[in-house]
């Protein structure tokens, strides 16, 4: 196998293989630079230490731009709207924009949001507080939350579970709370690995997405967690994202 399809592998979220493959051909800096790019998924503080930062992202962009959702959201977004629940968790929310779209299509009534990212938090608490919207944001991860301290009816966890330290585990914490519903979108599909791409995903930085997610993959997690899947969808060429509710 050469190094490039390793390194495809790898881009995809197939991490463990990708590593395991580049032991077993030969190339062990590059096995050593995956190994190193996952070391946050294995301690909570340096996950969140990684999170809490911009990582290329400008809080606010989506909403003050003129794009609105995108068609993944929107699909998550019908798949809200057909629960008909009156408060959405959305469990890293970035800078609450898919809450904002959300209340403006009033699909919900009020939002709670949570996430790492500080600039993201304070920039939706400040456009939240200047357009009079229902809305709580928490700046944390979820593993550090006690969600006992809210109510909510839906939650949406909008591409996340590619990148959090235990999937099932997240899924469990919200096992125990009485939801109409689960929206959750993962990318199932990505184009090949371009040039800038390769560099990033071998010289160590930390890689982002880290879990590979078919529907037979969130079938077996939800199984695992008490879940089954009610309704999904694809959407989207070269990145194709699977849309699902899970109950």
């Amino acid at each position: 196998m050469t190094e490039d399809q390793i390194i495809n592998i790898f881009g995809n979220g197939q991490v463990f293989d990708a590593i395991s493959l580049a032991k077993s051909n030969g190339f062990l800096s590059l096995a050593a630079n995956f190994e190193k790019a996952i070391k946050h998924i294995e301690d909570t503080k340096e996950y969140s230490k990684h999170y809490m930062k911009n990582n290329g992202r400008v809080a606010g962009a989506q909403v003050m731009g003129v794009g609105g959702p995108d068609f993944r959201q929107m699909k998550a977004m019908s798949h809200i709207q057909e629960l008909g629940a009156k408060t959405l968790l959305d469990i890293g929310c970035a800078d609450g924009s898919f809450c904002i779209f959300c209340l403006k299509n009033k699909l919900v009534e009020n939002v709670i949001g949570i996430d790492p990212w500080i600039e993201g938090i304070l920039w939706a608490d400040e456009y939240f507080k200047k357009q009079n919207l229902n809305g709580t944001f928490i700046n944390a991860v979820l593993e550090d939350v006690n969600l006992d301290d809210y109510q909510f009816d839906v939650v949406h966890l909008g591409e996340i579970l590619e990148h959090v330290i235990d999937l099932v585990e997240v899924l469990k914490k919200l096992r125990k709370y009485d939801l109409k519903g689960i929206v959750i979108t993962v990318p199932t599909e990505r184009p090949p690995v371009t040039v800038d791409e390769k560099i990033l995903l071998t010289d160590g930085r930390v890689a982002e997405h880290v879990r590979l997610i078919s529907i037979e993959h969130l079938q077996d997690y939800c199984e695992r967690s008490g879940f089954y899947i009610s309704k999904s969808d694809t959407q989207g060429f070269g990145w194709v994202n699977l849309i699902a509710t899970i109950k």
